[in-house]
């Protein structure tokens, strides 16, 4: 993590003290100055969501394995599983419909 310098902790309690319309404008106009900072075009926001889900998919596949590693060597896999449940839980997460829609 990147330690901030005293004139970056100076700007950083300024703007947590504007009122929310002002960091909003501040925000646009270091968007427009900055236009790659944040990715807004598909192909960026399809990237992201690649990886996270691929991420995902490959922490569940590899707990997966070593819970039947641990299994079938009679260890305790109980750990293994909660993970790898767990990343499958979040995965079909992502895909379900919202309980308010």
């Amino acid at each position: 993590m990147v330690t901030l310098n005293a004139e970056a902790v100076n700007v950083q309690s300024a703007l947590e003290d504007l009122p929310a319309a002002q960091k909003k404008a501040l925000v646009q106009e270091v968007l427009e100055a900055n236009p790659a900072w944040i990715p807004t075009t598909n192909k960026a926001k399809t990237t992201l969501w690649l990886t996270l889900i691929i991420g995902v998919l490959l922490v569940a596949i590899v707990a997966m394995l070593v819970a039947l590693q641990m299994t079938s060597a009679d260890a305790d896999a109980t750990a293994a599983w909660v993970v790898a449940t767990a990343a499958l839980t979040g995965i079909f997460g992502l895909f379900a419909k919202s309980p308010t829609a």
